[in-house]
């Protein structure tokens, strides 16, 4: 295959928070669509609702319509379900077939039958303003009235008994919604877009790819708003990200860019920096001997998100975020790199920073700011190995007063 990249890199502003997104196109020969849901596949949907977030203590669930996945037709039991379990083979979602579900907006390690809501924070972006700020939801997989963790496998096929799979129920899964949540986001129209994908259990293949997108409406009936943030952010270049690819050799190369912005803030002393994922997010070690090693804690990714990807195997390409100016210059390769005193920006896990010793400049509009690079760097990656498809990831940069 000859790979050709195309890039592009658009950044959306924020109060506090920036969204980036990156892709990289390979371009390849185009396949027919199915009229089955294949694995590999994505399954959209789209759920409107309203919080009141005067009432805090209040709370919603939106259950997704999941449809019924099956193997591809020229899959082998190496690429699906073993020959011995071929009931399961047009119905990967149910719970007899052991699946968990992986998003970039939450830094889950797969397990198995952990119980309770998984929180994982998504950004919502003002419709009337494109102001984006970070809300909390939480996501469970449900089963004879018992929640899971939606990085949660359980489930075991029986041969011994061959009703097992008759009367087994395609996976439930839910978001839920705490009004008390929103109490940050002003009133107004948002939108959000929660991705993830499935991954069977036992062999970490792509079952399904899901990209569901919840409009929610905020309002109080105490008639009050959301205070004014007293953080800032400005991307002080545009709303391109510019990615220079380079070679290593024939084979391999890699990709560098930045951006430069300048913060604002009443108290620079006592921030947090949090680079939160929001695309697809393929695990980065599926061979893993274990479950919960199949994704590194920290690491971002590009993942491939077209509909011809049917393994998570060669379907990502791995990048650092880093900053010179913040001196967060080490590429994470493991949790390792991720503690307190790491000098590493680890994807959904904030770092408490100190931007008062940073010189003042120009704010945007007039007064002062704090002025910071946030650079992407990708690893190696062979052109020739990595699998044909659409490249892409978002993540959003959000900085917030410590309390």
């Amino acid at each position: 295959m000859e790979a050709m990249l195309m890039k592009e890199h658009v950044i959306n502003i924020g109060l506090a928070r920036v969204l980036l997104a990156i892709s990289i196109l390979f371009l390849t020969q185009t396949t027919s669509s199915h009229a089955t849901t294949y694995r590999g596949s994505t399954h959209t949907e789209v759920h409107n609702i309203t919080v009141n977030a005067t009432n805090a203590t209040d709370r919603a669930w939106i259950w997704l319509d999941l449809p019924e996945v099956s193997c591809l037709p020229d899959d082998t039991y190496r690429d699906c379900v073993d020959d011995d379990y071929s009931m399961l083979r047009n119905n990967l979602l149910v719970w007899a077939n052991p699946s968990y579900m992986v998003p970039a907006s939450a830094g889950w390690q797969p397990s198995w039958k952990v119980k309770g809501v998984g929180t994982m924070n998504l950004a919502m972006q003002n419709i009337d303003t494109t102001d984006v700020q970070l809300a909390p939801f939480g996501c469970s997989f449900v089963y004879n009235a018992e929640f899971m963790r939606c990085r949660s496998a359980w489930g075991e096929p029986k041969l011994s008994d061959p009703g097992h799979f008759n009367n087994v129920t395609i996976k439930s899964m839910g978001v839920r919604v705490y009004y008390g949540d929103f109490y940050q986001l002003p009133n107004g129209q948002y939108t959000t877009t929660l991705n993830g994908s499935f991954f069977d259990f036992g062999d970490n293949y792509l079952i399904l790819n899901i990209s569901i997108r919840i409009n929610v409406t905020v309002e109080r009936s105490d008639g009050s708003d959301a205070a004014e943030p007293a953080v800032k952010l400005h991307a002080l270049e545009g709303e391109t990200l510019p990615i220079n690819f380079f070679s290593l050799d024939p084979e391999n190369q890699y990709g560098t860019g930045n951006l430069d912005f300048c913060l604002e803030a009443d108290d620079y002393s006592n921030l947090s920096v949090n680079i939160v994922g929001q695309g697809f997010s393929y695990p980065d070690n599926p061979d893993a001997e274990f479950l919960y090693e199949v994704r590194t804690p920290g690491v971002f990714v590009l993942a491939n998100n077209s509909e011809s990807v049917t393994d998570a195997v060669n379907a990502i390409i791995r990048f650092s975020m880093l900053s010179r100016t913040l001196g967060m210059t080490s590429q994470v390769t493991g949790s390792s790199d991720c503690g307190l005193n790491a000098f590493a920006f680890c994807s959904n896990l904030p770092k408490t920073y100190d931007f008062s010793p940073l010189p003042d400049s120009p704010a945007p509009g007039g007064g002062t700011c704090k002025r910071f690079d946030i650079s992407v760097v990708t690893q190696p990656f062979n052109v020739y190995q990595v699998q044909p498809g659409d490249y892409s990831a978002s993540f959003y940069l959000n900085v917030d007063e410590l309390p």
